[in-house]
């Protein structure tokens, strides 16, 4: 499963002031940061030198249940799940975040996506921009992004937020 031409996708926990210049070295402009905390909170200004940098403040509602085993349905919950656990403001949150990865990935910016331990809202971003991205079924877009990233770990509120941000893109 290929990238994007030209393009890179890095999915992290919250990076160090090292690791970002790694990146950096390494071609990644963009960072999206769906962590929480505000990067200019965490980070010096010159951590950040030469990156772009978007930010949505996502809650972790993904990793309150037990992760999926690999093999699993991507299809169990549909949206209820997560429309249960979450409210507008953060439903918005998450799909702008989506929007910002998926230009990203269309413009083949090289992009590192993280949250604060790499294991349930940057995977999912990353997932749902990729979905969108190549207009794949949800299961392959988990498959990719394990590929990508094997710390990450889809729950069934992770499932049923990816199925909900399909139905609202209206695909």
């Amino acid at each position: 499963m290929p990238m994007p031409p030209k393009g890179r996708l890095l999915i992290s926990a919250l990076p160090s002031p090292e690791i970002l210049a790694l990146w950096r070295q390494n071609g990644i402009s963009h960072l999206l940061n769906v962590s929480g905390i505000d990067a200019y909170a965490i980070y010096q200004p010159e951590a950040l030198a030469g990156f772009s940098v978007s930010q949505e403040m996502l809650v972790d509602v993904f990793t309150t249940a037990p992760p999926l085993p690999q093999s699993a349905d991507a299809t169990l919950d549909g949206t209820k799940l997560y429309l249960q656990l979450t409210d507008e403001g953060q439903r918005l949150a998450f799909l702008s975040a989506v929007r910002a990865l998926l230009e990203k990935l269309q413009t083949f910016t090289p992009t590192a996506v993280f949250c604060h331990r790499g294991q349930g809202r940057s995977p999912l971003v990353a997932a749902a921009a990729l979905q969108a991205f190549y207009h794949e079924p949800i299961a392959d877009a988990v498959s990719r992004v394990q590929a990508l990233h094997p710390p990450a770990q889809f729950t069934r509120v992770s499932l049923s937020a990816l199925q909900w941000c399909i139905q609202t893109f209206g695909g």
